[in-house]
């Protein structure tokens, strides 16, 4: 992960929550801060490998769904979410002991791949399994 994705996600958060004070400084400030305390390494959570990228995505979709303002504690706050269920990057460990962030729900495992059925376009080999319905069919009959 870089500053580039982080300075996406600071946007996303200062244009979707409510009461915080936009300006380019603080833009700036929350991209660098993201990428601290979220680092570029993949991390483990409930017997799952979290990219950098997932984690930053969890927390954005945290902030802004489910806290919905600025908080009051300000950045120190919003690494209390994050500490609740990541270790931070730069080792600053906040235990996510605050109300706020004990408020929030846990990052969700992925939905499992369904595996479909082929579909009448796959390359399954029709001709065999009707080959195969008919064999059955004339057991059937016999």
């Amino acid at each position: 992960m870089t500053i580039v994705e982080t300075s996406k996600a600071a946007s996303e958060i200062v244009d979707c929550m409510g009461f915080v004070p936009k300006s380019d400084e603080l833009l700036l400030r929350l991209s660098r801060f993201l990428l601290k305390v979220i680092g570029t390494e993949d991390l483990t959570f409930r017997d799952r490998v979290w990219t950098a990228q997932e984690r930053l995505d969890w927390l954005v979709e945290t902030l802004i769904e489910e806290v919905a303002k600025w908080p009051e504690g300000g950045m120190g706050d919003v690494r209390g979410i994050y500490c609740r269920f990541f270790p931070p990057a730069d080792g600053k460990d906040t235990g996510g002991d605050s109300e706020l962030a004990q408020s929030v729900r846990p990052p969700a495992p992925p939905v499992p791949e369904q595996k479909l059925l082929p579909g009448p376009d796959d390359t399954v080999g029709v001709e065999e399994i009707r080959g195969r319905i008919g064999e059955v069919a004339g057991r059937l009959t016999q």
